[in-house]
């Protein structure tokens, strides 16, 4: 009887000593992993393009397909050949892209057959498309106005359709651009880290978003974007606006300047915090 209260008290002994103790917390979840700061980084470059891409639409249309399409043939040739004599563009840079040729019926509304039969032929139309690449950005108005005047012929239309300017460097840009975007994020932990009297330690984790490249072109007022999405540029930003001196135009400022283009990135990053 003796050894059963003995044991009895020993067991109400330790869970009294048990509720008044502290919890024991495993090491692992003090760990740096709780003592951390998560930031963003962003950089924008602008870059002055090296090339510009011109895409045209050359269309005739008749009742004769042969006519036409020897119409259409023929400016083609034309334009080619004033951008290659006269501007000194290499013919693998004038390149024909496709060739469309399409049948319009007649559009009878109201009337009824057989006053009109709709499966009639109204005329033919035939397409052809045009990429021109210059590397001289300087004469591109004045290829612009050469290709336009070649094309001004009767029974073709000319419809421009889209003008890009291009980098051959944007490998070497897009590198800049996340390299600046990492130095913000840094100097970004480390201030808001000092702020609070405190220290950044190591990298915990690291998050790129190449983010995009785009230009503004002047020529038809319109935004041309490639490759990614850029949203609206978060705080520190870090701009690079390139050779030339001076201050920047009203355009820079307001965020592009016509013709130049803007590589972007974004750096997420996670610091442990000493």
């Amino acid at each position: 009887m003796r050894i059963l209260i003995t044991a009895f008290f020993v067991l109400i002994g330790a869970a009294a000593g048990s509720a008044g103790a502290q919890p024991v917390v495993p090491e692992a979840s003090r760990s740096a992993g709780s003592h951390t700061i998560s930031v963003t980084g962003d950089a924008m470059i602008r870059v002055v393009p090296d090339e510009v891409r011109i895409v045209l639409d050359i269309s005739g249309r008749g009742r004769d397909l042969v006519k036409v399409q020897r119409l259409v043939d023929d400016t083609a040739a034309s334009m080619i050949a004033a951008a290659h004599n006269d501007f000194q563009i290499r013919r693998e840079y004038l390149q024909t892209d496709h060739m469309v040729l399409s049948p319009t019926y007649l559009q009878c509304y109201n009337r009824p057959y057989p006053e009109c039969d709709p499966t009639r032929i109204d005329y033919l139309s035939a397409t052809k498309g045009l990429v021109v690449r210059l590397q001289d950005i300087d004469r591109f108005e004045a290829l612009m106005g050469s290709l336009i005047a070649r094309g001004a012929r009767e029974g073709v239309t000319v419809e421009v359709l889209n003008v890009s300017f291009l980098t051959n460097d944007l490998r070497q840009h897009r590198d800049k651009a996340r390299e600046l975007a990492a130095k913000a994020a840094k100097e970004k932990a480390e201030a808001v880290a000092a702020a609070l009297g405190a220290e950044i330690g190591d990298v915990i984790s690291v998050n790129v978003d190449q983010g995009g490249w785009y230009h503004y072109s002047a020529y038809g007022s319109s935004w041309h974007r490639r490759s990614g999405h850029h949203g609206q540029m978060a705080q520190n930003v870090v701009q690079n606006f390139g050779g030339g001196g001076g201050g920047p135009s009203p355009d820079e400022e307001a965020g592009f300047a016509p013709g130049q283009i803007n590589v972007t990135a974004n750096i997420r990053a996670v610091f442990a915090l000493k």
